[in-house]
C-alpha cells in the first residue's frame, strides 16, 4: 500500500511540474537562417543544436473544448504544426515562422543556436507597443519592424536593425563583428559599446542631439570640399535644416558602426 501511495504522489508531482512548464516545440537545426515573421518576440542565442520555441502554458479558461479533435485552418493556408499557434516551415535552408489564427498577442520565446543567422520582420499595427528582444546571440542578425521597439543585449553582430515607430537600445559584447547599422526613424537610439572598439563611425540625427560618453574620442574626418553653382566655397557648412552628422573613427577605425535617427536622439555609451 505504501508503494502505491508513493507512486500516486510521484505521479501528481510530475503532472504538476508539467502543467507549470511552458509549451515547447523543438526543431533539430544549427545552420541556416531563422526568419521570424511575428511581433514582440524574444530571441536568445545559445551553444546548442536545436531551435526551441516556447509559449506560456494555457490557462483553463483559454482552452476551447469545442475545438478538441479539430485543426485550425486559415485563409493563408498556414497550419499550426507546433502546438503553439505557430507555423514553422523550412525551404532551402530558410526556416519561416508565422502566427496562425488570432492569438498574435501570445508571447513567444525562441532559443537559437549561435551558429545560425536570424531575421525578424513585421509590420503588424495590431501589436504596436511590443518589443523585439534579442540577447546572448553571436550570429548575424537582421531586424526590420514598424511598431515594435528593439532591445539587443550582449550581441556581437553583424547587426542590421531598423524600427520606424519604436526606440532602439543595444548593449554589445566585448567582441563586436561588423558591420553594425542601428536605425530608429521616430525614436531614440541608445547604444553601449566596448571602450576599446575600433570602428568607423557614422552618427546622424536629423532633428535631435547626439551624446557620447567621456573617453569615446571620435576623430572626425576633414570635411570634403564643396562648392555651389557660383563657385562659392561651402566646405564644412550645412543648411540649418540638415542633420547633425558625425563621421570619423574610434581607436583608429575598424568595423562600420552606423547609428541614425530621424526625430529622436542618439546616446553612445561605453561598457
Amino acid at each position: 500500500m505504501k508503494r502505491i501511495v508513493a507512486t500516486i504522489i510521484l505521479s501528481i508531482t510530475l503532472v504538476s511540474l508539467t502543467n507549470g512548464q511552458d509549451r515547447q516545440f523543438k526543431l533539430s537545426k544549427k545552420t541556416g537562417t531563422l526568419k521570424v515573421n511575428i511581433p514582440g518576440v524574444t530571441i536568445e542565442g545559445y551553444d546548442g543544436n536545436e531551435i526551441v520555441f516556447s509559449a506560456p502554458q494555457l490557462k483553463n479558461e483559454e482552452k476551447d473544448e469545442r475545438a478538441e479533435g479539430l485543426r485550425l485552418v486559415t485563409g493563408s493556408g498556414l497550419t499550426d504544426n507546433t502546438g503553439l499557434n505557430l507555423s514553422v516551415r523550412e525551404n532551402a535552408g530558410v526556416i519561416d515562422v508565422d502566427y496562425v489564427g488570432k492569438r498574435a498577442q501570445e508571447p513567444i520565446a525562441i532559443k537559437v543556436p549561435n551558429t545560425m543567422a536570424v531575421k525578424v520582420a513585421t509590420t503588424d499595427v495590431m501589436n504596436a507597443g511590443r518589443r523585439v528582444d534579442v540577447k546572448d546571440f553571436k550570429g548575424e542578425l537582421e531586424i526590420s519592424v514598424m511598431y515594435n521597439a528593439i532591445s539587443l543585449q550582449n550581441v556581437t553582430g553583424p547587426v542590421n536593425a531598423k524600427t520606424i515607430y519604436g526606440e532602439l537600445t543595444a548593449i554589445f559584447a566585448s567582441v563586436v563583428k561588423g558591420p553594425v547599422s542601428l536605425v530608429s526613424v521616430y525614436k531614440f537610439v541608445d547604444v553601449s559599446i566596448p571602450s576599446g572598439l575600433k570602428a568607423n563611425v557614422n552618427l546622424s540625427s536629423k532633428n535631435g542631439n547626439i551624446y557620447a560618453a567621456d573617453g569615446l574620442d571620435i576623430k572626425r574626418e576633414a570635411p570634403k570640399e564643396q562648392k555651389n553653382s557660383d563657385g562659392e566655397d561651402l566646405t564644412g557648412l550645412k543648411e540649418w535644416s540638415r542633420s547633425t552628422d558625425i563621421i570619423g573613427t574610434l581607436n583608429g577605425g575598424g568595423v562600420d558602426l552606423i547609428l541614425k535617427t530621424g526625430y529622436g536622439k542618439i546616446y553612445l555609451r561605453k561598457n
